[in-house]
Parts: C-alpha cells; sequence; structure tokens
C-alpha cells in the first residue's frame, strides 16, 4: 500500500510540473509579446484599433481548444494554447501599459505570491474544496455581470468592488483549479487544459491587482 501510495504520488508530482511549466512559458511567451507589442508602433496600433477583433479569436481559440481537446494531438493543443498566451500578450498591451512600472511590478509580485500560495495549498490540502469552489465561481458570474453593467454606469466605485472581489475570487479559483488538476484523470491525459485554467487565474488576479494598485499610477 505504502509502495502504490509512493508511486501515485510521484506520478502526480511529475504531472503538475508539466502543468506550472507549460503555464509559466505561457506567462513568459504573453510578457515577451506585450514588451514587443509595446516598442512596435505597427503593433501597437493593432492591439489598440483590433481589440475587439483579437479577444473574439481569443475566446474562440479556448472554447475551440476545451471542446476539441480530446480530438487534438498533445503537441498541437500545445501550439493552440501558445498561440492564445501570444495573442493576450497584444491584446493585454493597452490595458497593462497603461499603468507605471513601478505599479506593474508590485501587482506581478503581489500576483505572484498569492498565486504560488494558494496554489501550493491546493496542491497540499486534505480538504475537499469543491463546494468553496462553486461558490467562487458563482462569484465569478456575479462579476462577469456588474462589470458588464459598469460599462454603462461607470462607476467608480463599482470599479473598486469588482475589483477586490476578483483579486478574492480568483485566489479562491487557484486553489480550487490546482485541486481538481491534480485529482482528475482528464487533466492528466490532457495537461495543457489545466495550463490554461491556471494561466488565466494568474492573469486575472494580476489585472485586478493592477486597477486597485493603479488608482494613482496610471501613465499621464
Amino acid at each position: 500500500m505504502d509502495r502504490y501510495y509512493h508511486q501515485h504520488e510521484t506520478v502526480g508530482t511529475s504531472y503538475m510540473s508539466k502543468v506550472y511549466a507549460w503555464m509559466f512559458l505561457a506567462l513568459l511567451l504573453t510578457a515577451t509579446v506585450s514588451i514587443a507589442t509595446l516598442s512596435s508602433p505597427a503593433l501597437a496600433t493593432i492591439a489598440t484599433r483590433g481589440f475587439l477583433a483579437l479577444f473574439l479569436v481569443e475566446l474562440g481559440i479556448v472554447f475551440g481548444l476545451s471542446a476539441r481537446v480530446t480530438k487534438l494531438r498533445p503537441g498541437t493543443a500545445l501550439v493552440w494554447f501558445l498561440i492564445y498566451a501570444a495573442l493576450n500578450g497584444v491584446v493585454l498591451t493597452p490595458i497593462v501599459f497603461a499603468y507605471t512600472g513601478a505599479t506593474i511590478a508590485l501587482a506581478f509580485a503581489v500576483s505572484a505570491l498569492s498565486f504560488g500560495v494558494m496554489s501550493v495549498y491546493g496542491m497540499v490540502t486534505k480538504t475537499d474544496l469543491t463546494r468553496v469552489g462553486s461558490i467562487a465561481f458563482l462569484g465569478l458570474i456575479g462579476i462577469i455581470i456588474a462589470s458588464l453593467a459598469n460599462l454603462f454606469l461607470h462607476s467608480q466605485g463599482m470599479n473598486w468592488i469588482i475589483s477586490y472581489a476578483g483579486v478574492a475570487v480568483f485566489t479562491v479559483l487557484t486553489a480550487w483549479d490546482t485541486q481538481r488538476i491534480k485529482n482528475n484523470s482528464f487533466y492528466q491525459r490532457y495537461s495543457v487544459m489545466g495550463s490554461l485554467s491556471l494561466y488565466l487565474d494568474f492573469i486575472n488576479i494580476f489585472l485586478f491587482l493592477l486597477s486597485i494598485f493603479g488608482g494613482g499610477g496610471r501613465r499621464r
């Protein structure tokens, strides 16, 4: 029994290492493309004027990858994930670089710390996080609805509430996603989907923290 448990833990650790590796590669690609976009007038123009079109393409990739991952070769699924990460670098450039370098650095550092702590917790805890994760998912739906409403209300107070709620929700989702990715055999067969889930958790924590820390940190 002990021998079986040890082998199972070794396989799980190796598998999760792959999930984190693809996730960090995607984050590095997003950051690199974002910096390149900022440095290129042509790419910056595309990022600004084509924001909506690129965003819709991103959604198409995410939904398409989710629907067809079982029919794709692992290498093909990874390529689509990295294409999404690269496009995200272009899409995020007008958002992220509206803030000062100090604000971006602070938001990234706090995001990395928050994500790391909660992901480790999701890995090691024996508590079933399904109920907590389900509540957080409902909170995410509420955030989406509130964000859409605030597009018309333009309420700064609502924006603050959404930002703090967003950090809380995606911090909890990080632990939940980590636990279900570790325990679900689907993600062991299709590790790219686990990497995508954690990548999205990190990106959203970062963006909401940017909004919170950037009250006085926007570029003039």
